[in-house]
């Protein structure tokens, strides 16, 4: 804050100032011209809420896919592995959004698994801010400050919208995206960031998860890459997660066994 009023006071240059999320926070704060909105204990929680939001959820999502495939079958790991290579080898050996956009499979593991293990129970949630409430149209009167939502792991858990949903099935929706009888918007929908009324793992609706699709990618990454550097030893069983209120955390005193390998060396590139 001493950093940001000193450059204002002497006039530098706007081009040297800080384009980070801290850095927004105080310039919001700034504009609403109360001194209560840059205290630095409320600018530290609001970073402490996007570290959780942007570092916790990912770790955990993918502490759950490892836990899936480890107590899934070696064929889902080796199939897997063959897709990344693959992909891999048909852009040279470089890691990019071009080579992860190929890894269906990759896609639809992440996606399966989020969909078994989502950290929220309770989806798009809101506040109702109107004055007077809001009443829907089946004549149930919400009032001011009442919070909403859906029952969203009810919905991931419906037999009638995933078949077998209790059960971890890594390429349930690239299977679908295979479909060349589907078109191609309702195949591309299955994708692991795309969001629907049936899958509310980033929410759904302008108020998605903004960083989703970076969040896709960064996870598709470190799986890759400890699929291709590791061995998975498959257990047989997947401990159950952890309730804490509304919220699944995967269970944080699991173990599994990983086996360093080798894989062809212009893959590394």
């Amino acid at each position: 804050m001493a950093e940001y009023d000193s450059r204002r006071s002497s006039g530098g240059d706007k081009r040297e100032e800080r384009n980070d999320f801290l850095q927004w926070c105080i310039q919001h704060a700034k504009a609403t011209g109360n001194p209560e909105a840059w205290k630095a204990s409320l600018l530290a929680e609001k970073v402490l809420l996007l570290n959780f939001s942007a570092i916790h959820t990912s770790s955990f999502a993918i502490a759950s896919a490892i836990l899936e495939l480890a107590a899934s079958k070696q064929e889902c790991i080796d199939d897997l592995r063959t897709e990344i290579e693959q992909a891999l080898a048909e852009y040279g050996g470089q890691w990019d959004k071009r080579a992860l956009t190929k890894m269906h499979k990759l896609d639809s593991t992440l996606r399966e698994s989020a969909r078994l293990n989502s950290i929220a129970a309770i989806g798009l949630n809101r506040a109702a801010i109107a004055k007077d409430g809001i009443a829907a149209p089946s004549g149930v009167k919400i009032p001011r400050g009442a919070a909403v939502g859906v029952p969203g792991y009810p919905i991931l858990m419906d037999d009638s919208i995933y078949p077998d949903a209790k059960a971890f099935k890594p390429f349930r929706f690239s299977e679908k995206r295979s479909d060349k009888s589907v078109e191609y918007v309702k195949r591309a929908a299955k994708a692991f960031a795309t969001t629907s009324t049936q899958y509310l793992a980033f929410g759904h609706g302008r108020h998605a998860c903004a960083g989703r699709c970076f969040a896709a990618h960064e996870l598709k990454l470190t799986l890759a890459h400890i699929l291709l550097n590791y061995d998975i030893q498959i257990r047989g069983d997947r401990p159950r997660n952890s309730w804490y209120g509304l919220n699944r955390v995967p269970p944080v005193e699991a173990t599994i066994r990983l086996k360093k390998r080798r894989f062809e060396a212009w893959l590394r590139s």
